[in-house]
């Protein structure tokens, strides 16, 4: 009840809703809802809608002109009242994200996270004959046509189509090419907020630009709105990188791209700030001299533009062959900190993680989960040593067996549900159908593993523990190739092939448990509890371990210290098996 109290009631609803924000809280680590709810009394949340992706809400800020959609209290999407005159709406062509259209008259436009709208609109003013949105929220999309009527059935305008999906992911398996791919805050440093930085951004990786290159036309545009400019920096670096290999020098590389940003003294009021052009084909002097025009038409600032400007910073020395790309994120500074500017991959997708050390909310988990092993290891080292034979986990090797398992089985987890994300489209899918492919596959195996023989019991074990390692290696070989197969499929194809895939798996998965604890009550039925507490808390640490590893190695080695766990519970059953048969 003392909980409730500290809600506040959602106007639509009536119901509980958003907590209170605290005077003395940090604005850097709070939602910028919150500070908005707290800087602006007179917001009004006017609709919300939760799902298993994220929390939507829909804000009125003053301006009825404007509707505000926050995904979980991140940076908002606008949707614009709009009547269908595009005259009424031409303020638009004065923002940064405009620039694609002052550079070219793109016909066939790829939005990635249309949101509200907006993005949509600048397309329709600049001219584009058919506009593509691959939009990941079905909430957003759903409240789009919910308040149709505001916003001018938008998302039904001839030559426009939505499509509920992740922009990469629908872009890989279209086989369409765009005259302009266009991502406008798709997911935004907003601060730094513990966790932001772990946040997985599968459409920024170099394989993401890779795909969005493949799928423009020869003179096509691929363009990124941003608001800070380390991550402008990081994205440039990920074009130079992708272009340089397909064969173009760095400076090459950089004749395809323009930068360019807003003046300062706006920032506070958008956070359309910075924007990137990566085209196709490099820019030509007279493309630049249009690029250029387009830029001081916008009263925007010029942070590189090809064959023009070229030697102003932060590029400079990389354009111009004094630095190469390494040297350059080796020594990339802002404001006197050293950041991580290097591009990211598939392997590691954390797009908006500038720091070069680990996340503090990481450091802080795997502290407290270290000394929590320490105290329980030595707690129970001393009972053993004063209690003897009476004393709890008897058998070292036991508890071993048991971490191994809780441990590993997530390492092999949290790898796969990342891997499936592209293939599947959408993060919660893949949440759900590896979750339910290998608890399904762990039951199966479970319930087959009872029908063996207790003596037989470690022989099993080892056979199992190395069908795993075996097999997820295959995985790892194979699984590529079958998504670049199959990835053109209906969703419900690739939906049934990713279960199917997981469930041998599963199954292997779901014998070593029951199997140990089958061996362990011979010894007597009082250890039973210490492993199941021992299989959990591992389960928690190798959570953890997976997203550390895959911050400091990728996502490859979390899985490779998986199969690494499975390989030391075969050589633990294979060492009872050999006792036993001594």
């Amino acid at each position: 009840m003392a909980c409730l109290l500290l809600l506040v009631t959602n106007p639509r609803t009536r119901l509980v809703d958003l907590p209170l924000l605290p005077a003395g809280a940090d604005p850097s680590r709070t939602k910028p809802l919150l500070r908005e709810m707290r800087a602006n009394p007179s917001i009004r949340i006017l609709e919300t809608r939760w799902s298993a992706f994220a929390r939507t809400d829909m804000t009125e800020e003053g301006d009825p002109s404007i509707r505000y959609l926050y995904t979980d209290g991140d940076t908002p999407t606008n949707m614009i009242q709009f009547d269908g005159d595009l005259k009424k709406v031409e303020s638009l062509k004065q923002q940064i994200a405009f620039l694609p259209y002052t550079v070219a008259r793109p016909e066939s436009v790829l939005c990635i996270g249309p949101g509200g709208g907006m993005d949509v609109l600048l397309g329709l003013m600049g001219g584009a004959k058919r506009i593509t949105g691959a939009e990941v929220s079905a909430d957003i999309v759903r409240l789009m046509e919910a308040h149709r009527d505001f916003n001018g059935h938008l998302y039904e305008h001839p030559g426009v189509s939505i499509h509920v999906a992740d922009g990469r992911s629908f872009a890989a398996r279209s086989r369409e090419k765009h005259d302009l791919i266009f991502s406008a805050l798709t997911q935004s440093a907003t601060g730094s907020r513990a966790g932001i930085a772990l946040a997985e951004s599968y459409i920024h990786t170099r394989e993401a630009f890779q795909v969005y290159l493949d799928h423009l036309t020869e003179e096509g545009i691929y363009a990124l709105v941003v608001q800070e400019e380390p991550v402008l920096v990081r994205a440039f670096l990920t074009a130079v990188s992708v272009l340089a290999e397909r064969g173009a020098s760095v400076p090459e590389a950089c004749r395809h791209l323009v930068a360019a940003m807003i003046p300062r003294e706006m920032h506070p009021f958008t956070p359309y700030r910075r924007i990137l052009l990566v085209r196709r084909s490099p820019f030509t002097p007279a493309d630049s001299e249009r690029v250029l025009e387009g830029i001081r038409s916008l009263g925007v600032h010029s942070l590189f533009v090809p064959h023009l400007l070229e030697e102003i910073p932060p590029f400079a020395d990389l354009a111009s062959g004094k630095q190469s790309l390494a040297e350059y994120i080796a020594e990339y500074e802002f404001g006197g900190t050293p950041l991580n500017v290097a591009p990211r991959t598939d392997d590691q997708p954390f797009f908006l993680d500038l720091s070069p050390t680990m996340p503090p909310v990481l450091i802080r988990l795997l502290w407290g989960i270290g000394l929590v092993t320490l105290f329980a290891g030595a707690w129970l080292a001393f009972r053993r040593r004063r209690e003897g034979p009476g004393a709890p986990l008897r058998s070292a090797s036991g508890a071993l067996y048991f971490a191994l398992l809780g441990a590993g089985f997530m390492l092999l987890e949290v790898p796969f549900i990342q891997q499936f994300i592209l293939f599947l489209g959408h993060p919660v899918l893949s949440l759900t159908l590896v979750l339910f492919a290998l608890l399904l596959g762990t039951a199966a195996g479970s319930r087959r593993s009872q029908r063996w023989n207790v003596s037989a019991l470690p022989a099993r074990v080892f056979a199992a523990a190395c069908g795993i390692v075996l097999l997820a290696l295959l995985y790892r070989a194979l699984l590529p190739g079958l998504f670049a197969l199959l990835l053109g499929q209906p969703v419900v194809v690739r939906g049934a092939a990713t279960v199917v895939l997981l469930l041998p798996l599963g199954m292997l998965l779901g014998m070593p448990f029951p199997s140990g604890i089958r061996w362990a009550e011979r010894d007597g039925s009082d250890q039973v509890p210490w492993l199941w507490g021992i299989n959990g808390f591992a389960s928690v640490l190798g959570s953890v371990l997976a997203m550390a590893l895959a911050w400091k190695s990728g996502f490859s080695a979390a899985l490779l210290a998986g199969m690494g766990s499975y390989a030391l519970v075969a050589l633990l059953a294979g060492m009872a098996h050999l006792a036993r048969k001594a």
